[in-house]
């Protein structure tokens, strides 16, 4: 059985509940709890291609260094670079995971600097795993 907390402190109310009363609850052997990794991200707008096309692994210790954060891993295009340049964009955001909610919304509050200036960031929602259709009850979309 897994449990879905809709927040950080719903997580912490499961596991100060002790395995002994879950098992009660459950008329089951509890074997393991543990909270899932799932990272949050955000959006940062308008890095520029040219500068940053094949050194997101700098661009990560860049934004670490100057934001004293750690991000879970390199940053990734929201447009691929190849179509970027089809489409003559010479600036491209980049989705940049974090641990925690609660640093996301410190760092959309705060910003992040980017060299001598605060850079616009958006908060990132990713594709949902499975969409049920209301109407006719088949994953993949939703009406």
């Amino acid at each position: 059985m897994r449990i879905r907390c809709d927040s950080e402190r719903g997580v912490e109310e499961v596991k100060e509940i002790k395995k002994e009363k879950w098992e009660k609850v459950m008329r089951r052997k509890v074997v393991q709890m543990k909270s899932l990794d799932q990272w949050v991200g955000i959006v940062v707008l308008g890095v520029e291609l040219k500068v940053w096309d094949g050194k997101l692994k700098d661009l990560r210790r860049k934004v670490e260094v100057e934001n004293n954060i750690k991000l879970m891993k390199d940053p990734v295009w929201l447009v691929h670079p190849v179509k970027a340049r089809s489409m003559k964009l010479e600036r491209v955001g980049v989705v940049c995971h974090v641990v925690k909610e609660s640093l996301r919304q410190e760092l959309l509050k705060g910003g992040i600097v980017g060299g001598d200036k605060k850079v616009e960031m958006k908060r990132y929602v990713g594709n949902r795993e499975g969409q049920w259709c209301m109407k006719c009850a088949v994953v993949g979309h939703s009406w």
